[in-house]
């Protein structure tokens, strides 16, 4: 395990999956965190704690199995589960290709078997949705300047909650260019800079995470401004490919 993780969500995340399988028995066949807690160096105590559950099968029965572990979990407010059976997993590589990819490069197994390991998921499935993220992204962030633009520090909450989502897009993109992998934000944000897109804006925005704020107004419409521009860009880039 990420030896990042604080003791509290360690000891939480061994007693849930010792809670799971005396609970499920052999109806669980594998229990698997991504996502931060797998990724980052810096993890606090209240992080979200994403765990993705395989089942043998998937019933109300089950699900009330699972339910009542949760209900007994010390940190469930901060649990996203998600519930599925191999063959759901299998089945949804199309739909969900670039959640299952960024899975698949950074999981660890806490219970069962490794059933990302052989995870088939094709090229041009991640290149459709990787230019559907980046165009989605496009239209949030115009609608959400129309209706947050009156409320204070909108603009910087939507650019941070907009630049987690490009990182993930940038990610497959630039594998999707150079059949290179990256993990870390700073190696995609190198990885996009030698494609030619200009980072700056998104190190910017990143700094705000990092308390480093943009206070004056005019200068969060400045960023956002450079924001919307290297999506069209990304959104051509990606196009391409």
């Amino acid at each position: 395990m990420n030896e990042h993780i604080p003791n509290k969500i360690r000891d939480g995340l061994t007693t849930l999956v010792e809670n799971l399988d005396t609970t499920c028995g052999s109806g669980l066949v594998s229990v698997v965190l991504y996502d931060g807690l797998v990724k980052n160096t810096q993890i606090k105590e209240t992080d979200t704690i994403k765990v993705m559950l395989v089942m043998d099968n998937i019933d109300t029965g089950v699900l009330d199995q699972l339910a009542q572990v949760f209900s007994s979990f010390s940190l469930k407010e901060q649990l996203q589960p998600l519930v599925l059976s191999e063959a759901d997993l299998r089945s949804s590589t199309d739909v969900f290709p670039i959640k299952f990819l960024d899975m698949q490069q950074d999981h660890e197994i806490l219970h069962g078997k490794d059933i990302l390991k052989d995870l088939a998921i094709e090229r041009e499935h991640l290149q459709l949705r990787c230019e559907q993220e980046i165009k989605n992204l496009m239209l949030r962030l115009r609608k959400s300047y129309l209706m947050g633009l009156d409320q204070k520090g909108a603009l910087p909450r939507i650019m941070l909650r907009s630049y987690f989502t490009l990182i993930r897009a940038l990610d497959v993109m630039a594998e999707l260019k150079t059949n290179k992998s990256y993990r870390r934000e700073d190696e995609i944000l190198s990885a996009a800079e030698e494609l030619g897109l200009e980072v700056d804006v998104l190190r910017r925005i990143r700094a705000i995470r990092d308390d480093q704020p943009i206070k004056d107004l005019d200068e969060q419409k400045k960023v956002f401004n450079q924001l919307m521009i290297f999506l069209r860009k990304a959104a051509v880039m990606v196009d391409g490919i």
